[in-house]
């Protein structure tokens, strides 16, 4: 098998037939097979393809259930591939398989490791796009390969659009499985040593042809914090870096809340027992509880986006996310009271810097906790998709 072709979708039924075809047109003259990859589309994207594909033994169709995501979508469409050289594309015709054959031969025959298909390079472009959205690409471009110089090997390290050799896949796979599913899978590859061969392809980005784009501003954030994440070692977890923004963008609010809640001079609150609630109490209560909903919606559209909950689903998550926020709160004073009761850091330090030592680490302790609960609980992949 000369070429493998791995197109993960998701909720792709308007276009993945078109794709198919245009893809057996493009590499018609020589042995390929197409693999979709598909997160168990809700518009049945997957029984479009494997219909579509019936008759033809160069179609397969991976339908995945319980998981979600494209770095790992890819992985599994690589694991299964048979070909010397191994293709990505996007399943929304936006990339422009003509140019496959060329990039094949780059890898193939030329002795690329990579090839890329850019848009920002040498006879590429993004077609009739907004220009904004030219503009936001080159500066992300421009942050990541900063952040990472091994991804100044090419002039589009955002693109989706690339073709890797049998033996860089084969080298890469075996790390990459162990963590960095999590990653944009082209600078897991572009990452590895300093001796690649990189070409690149240019192409004329195209409109989507049918359904709707994946792209937000949550996937931008996203592949900003994964290239940090990558930049501080792969033993950093980029879903618990953006679980710890968030919550950072928490503490601001329950701050803020709670400056209003003085300033507005919130009246003192009878329970019906002694003593009543203090105004300064009940903004502080008022900041927690602002800090834990937007939390849970920042994390919900941002950190698990690929799992999010929906519509009255949200309440739901929500539920599950105050009782995760309660456990980390006593957690936090659990080890609060564990480390002054025993004298930590010293008996001879002073009490404000010792009270905020331990404070800071059962902070620490309460968030790592949390994190693990909500991603076990809350936004459980596999208790979500039953």
């Amino acid at each position: 098998m000369r070429v493998s072709v791995i197109v993960p979708t998701y909720n792709e039924a308007d276009n993945v037939v078109e794709v198919i075809d245009r893809l057996r047109r493009a590499l018609g003259g020589q042995s390929h097979e197409v693999i979709v990859v598909d997160d168990d589309s809700p518009d049945g994207t997957w029984r479009l393809a494997r219909r579509h594909g019936a008759d033809d033994p160069a179609v397969r169709v991976i339908r995945r259930i319980g998981e979600r995501g494209l770095a790992s979508a890819v992985l599994d469409g690589m694991a299964a591939a048979e070909g010397d050289a191994l293709a990505v594309m996007d399943g929304d015709l936006q990339h422009d398989e003509t140019v496959l054959p060329e990039m094949v031969r780059s890898v193939l025959d030329g002795g690329a490791d990579i090839c890329v298909g850019t848009r920002t390079g040498e006879s590429g472009s993004f077609g009739d796009r907004a220009r904004l959205r030219h503009w936001l690409t080159a500066a992300g471009a421009a942050l990541v390969r900063r952040l990472l110089p091994r991804l100044r090997r090419t002039s589009d390290p955002l693109s989706g659009f690339f073709v890797v050799s049998r033996g860089l896949y084969e080298r890469a796979a075996p790390r990459m499985s162990r963590g960095l599913r999590e990653y944009k899978i082209l600078w897991a590859f572009l990452a590895r040593g300093r001796d690649l061969t990189v070409t690149e392809v240019g192409y004329d980005f195209r409109p989507r042809a049918g359904g709707e784009t994946k792209l937000s501003g949550a996937i931008l954030l996203d592949d900003l914090v994964n290239a940090l994440a990558l930049r501080l070692g792969r033993a950093v977890s980029p879903l618990f870096v953006k679980y710890c923004l968030v919550g950072a963008t928490g503490v601001a609010v329950s701050l803020a809340v709670y400056g209003v809640g003085e300033l507005a001079g919130l009246p003192t609150v009878s329970l019906g027992i002694t003593p009543d609630l203090n105004p300064i109490y009940l903004s502080a209560l008022l900041g927690i509880q602002a800090s834990i909903v937007t939390n849970f919606l920042a994390n919900n559209f941002f950190t698990f986006y690929d799992r999010r909950y929906r519509g009255w689903g949200l309440l739901g998550g929500l539920m599950l996310f105050q009782v995760v926020s309660v456990v980390g709160v006593f957690v936090q004073l659990a080890v609060f009271q564990l480390l002054h009761r025993n004298g930590f850091p010293t008996e001879s330090a002073n009490a404000d810097v010792a009270a905020a030592v331990n404070n800071g680490i059962g902070l620490a302790v309460a968030t790592v906790t949390n994190f693990f609960l909500n991603v076990s609980i809350t936004w459980n992949r596999v208790r979500r998709t039953r």
